[in-house]
């Protein structure tokens, strides 16, 4: 478990002491003002290419906020936390004898993944709300940029690790 000094530092450094940040400007998914001339005729993130279709949802804000990193930057503040709870992983959560991690690290995987990942893995329905164009941002009609970082919990699950600690910038 993450001590709650390191939480609280981290909140209140981010968020302020009062803590009430306006959500108001941050990008959301908006199918209906997207202007489809604008998509390309390829698109890659992470390693995949894949072709768009009349689902895509990306605007130009934010693709430009797919190239930011900041859990790779030095000095982020998320960043830091991340350090932080994978060395008090490190140092509590390791087997007896060699002394090796009981967990990963699973901060590399693709932030495009198929809608079967996302939510059919998940069962999630059909008519859920957040399958709409307007909550998640699709590529095409078989991929989209993962909504959540449970996404990944099918295909990693299959490779038997124990303990999983996954970070994802979005």
């Amino acid at each position: 478990m993450v001590p709650r000094c390191i939480l609280t530092t981290f909140i209140k450094s981010y968020f302020g002491r009062a803590s009430r940040r306006n959500f108001a400007n941050v990008a959301k998914p908006n199918a209906l003002k997207y202007d489809a001339r604008r998509r390309p005729e390829m698109f890659t993130l992470d390693g995949v290419a894949l072709t768009p279709d009349e689902t895509w949802n990306l605007s130009p804000h934010v693709l430009g906020l797919l190239e930011r990193r900041l859990l790779d930057e030095p000095y982020n503040p998320l960043s830091l936390l991340k350090c932080r709870i994978v060395d008090y992983m490190q140092s509590q959560c390791r087997t007896s004898g060699i002394r090796a991690p009981l967990f990963a690290v699973c901060d590399r995987e693709p932030r495009v993944v198929s809608v079967w990942d996302n939510f059919d893995s998940l069962l999630t329905p059909v008519d859920h709300v957040s399958r709409r164009p307007t909550d998640t941002y699709y590529v095409n009609k078989g991929h989209c940029l993962r909504a959540h970082t449970s996404a990944h919990q099918h295909h990693l699950i299959k490779q038997e690790f124990r303990i999983r600690y996954f970070s994802r910038d979005r």
